[in-house]
C-alpha cells in the first residue's frame, strides 16, 4: 500500500510504502506492519506529537473506564495512570466479554529508531509513538525540549514497524501477553 502524504496546498512532502502480514497464532491474531517513509522532493521530518504512532480503540466492555477491562504494559505498569507516556516494548488492552478474555496488544518494533512511548487512556486508547519525546514526557517541562525527527533528501528513509496481537483466553486465565511478544519477535526474526 502506497500513503501519500501533503502539505496544506496539495504538495507532496514524503510517501509511505506500508506492507501489512497477518499470522494465526494459537493464541489468536498477530498483524505487523512495516513503513517505509521517504520523498523525491527532498527532507522531511516529522514534529513532536502526542497522537503519532500506531494505535488501537478498545470496544467499550474492554476498557477501564467503562467495562471491565486493563491496560498493562511490559514494565508492569497498569491503566493509564502507570502506562501514560512510559516506554515498553509492548502495552495491552483487555476484559472479558461474552465469557472470554480478550484484548490487543500494542508491540512497536525493537529495531525501530528509538523506543517508543505509550498513549494510553483509560477510555480505552492505546497509542505506540516514536516522535513525542516531549508530548509524551515533559509536556509541561520547558526542560524538554520538542523533538523534531529528520530524514534527508532523496536517499533516506525511515522505517517504522509495529504488531498488533489480538488475543482470547479464558476468563480465569492471564493473558497470554509474553508468548504474544514471542511470537512477534520470532515474525520479525529476532
Amino acid at each position: 500500500m502506497v500513503n501519500t502524504y501533503r502539505d496544506g496546498d496539495g504538495a507532496v512532502i514524503c510517501e509511505e510504502f506500508c506492507r501489512y502480514t497477518i499470522r494465526v497464532a494459537d493464541w489468536g491474531v498477530l498483524l505487523a506492519s512495516e513503513s517505509l517513509f521517504s520523498s523525491r522532493q527532498g527532507d522531511f521530518a516529522f514534529g513532536d506529537q502526542e497522537e503519532m504512532g500506531l494505535g488501537v480503540r478498545l470496544a467499550t466492555p474492554l476498557t477501564v473506564r467503562h467495562g471491565n477491562g486493563a491496560i498493562v504494559n511490559s514494565e508492569g505498569g497498569r491503566d493509564e495512570a502507570e502506562t501514560w507516556g512510559k516506554a515498553a516494548d509492548w502495552c495491552a488492552g483487555f476484559g472479558v466479554v461474552d465469557g472470554r478474555r480478550l484484548g490487543v496488544s500494542v508491540m512497536p518494533d525493537p529495531g525501530n529508531f528509538r523506543a517508543s512511548w505509550y498513549h494510553s487512556r483509560d477510555y480505552g486508547l492505546i497509542v505506540a509513538n516514536p516522535f513525542g519525546e516531549k508530548a509524551m514526557t515533559g509536556p509541561k517541562d520547558d526542560g524538554v525540549k520538542p523533538d523534531r525527527t529528520e530524514v534527508k533528501g532523496a536517499t533516506g528513509v525511515l522505517t517504522l514497524g509495529f504488531g498488533l496481537g489480538f488475543f482470547q483466553a479464558d476468563p480465569e486465565q492471564d493473558p497470554p501477553l509474553g508468548k504474544v511478544y514471542a511470537d512477534y519477535l520470532a515474525f520479525l526474526g529476532r
